[in-house]
């Protein structure tokens, strides 16, 4: 088999495995968004085969998109479900929460960026939590967003992925997809009592001028 054909076929073969996978996930996802559209009065987009059902309503002035997505190569790809946030204020708080892992000990090691003083030992210890704002994390992580937290850092599956803000954005992520549609209320839940606690601090120093 001449060299050209060999690469075709792999690409070929990476091409058809990945659209397998991404069927799999969008049959699972769109009755889940679909029961969620019709208590958030949202609606779920596209019937396109090529793209992954989304979730779109709007809350508390904000866009959300709930849907699925994956990192890295089909075949050897990392599943997540996230909720996205558009609209957030104007304001320079940069933070990252993920699971500590070697690499986000060593960024922590190294002061690549800020790890805030935690009241809880248990949070620290599960998760890595960087900022450029300590008092403003502070202020952020209430008993109710550290419970969030700890429950998604303490599942065996659907982990805590990622939290951050970008842009005028905020994602709240977890890996793989959701068990049921508790599951995915539960995530969507925890995004929004997140959302909502981290626009109450950036309205109130906005009214102050801060």
């Amino acid at each position: 088999m001449s060299t050209p054909v060999f690469v075709g076929l792999f690409i070929l073969s990476g091409l058809l495995l990945g659209w397998v996978l991404h069927g799999r996930t969008a049959r699972r996802m769109t009755p889940m968004l679909n029961r969620l559209a019709a208590e958030t009065n949202g609606a779920v987009s596209s019937n396109n085969p090529l793209l992954m059902p989304k979730l779109l309503y709007s809350r508390s002035g904000m866009e959300v998109e709930v849907s699925s997505a994956s990192t890295g190569i089909d075949g050897n790809s990392v599943e997540y479900t996230y909720v996205l946030f558009k609209g957030l204020p104007p304001h320079k708080f940069d933070f990252r929460i993920q699971p500590r892992t070697i690499t986000a000990c060593v960024n922590e090691w190294i002061g690549s960026s800020q790890a805030p003083a935690l009241n809880s030992g248990r949070l620290k210890a599960r998760l890595a939590i960087h900022t450029n704002d300590d008092e403003r994390m502070r202020r952020l992580l209430t008993d109710a967003i550290q419970a969030d937290l700890l429950f998604w850092a303490d599942r065996k599956t659907n982990r805590l992925n990622d939290i951050r803000p970008y842009d005028d954005k905020l994602i709240y992520a977890i890996t793989g997809l959701p068990d049921d549609i508790h599951d995915l209320k539960r995530l969507l839940d925890s995004a929004c009592r997140f959302m909502e606690a981290l626009t109450g601090i950036l309205l109130r120093e906005q009214e102050r001028g801060g």
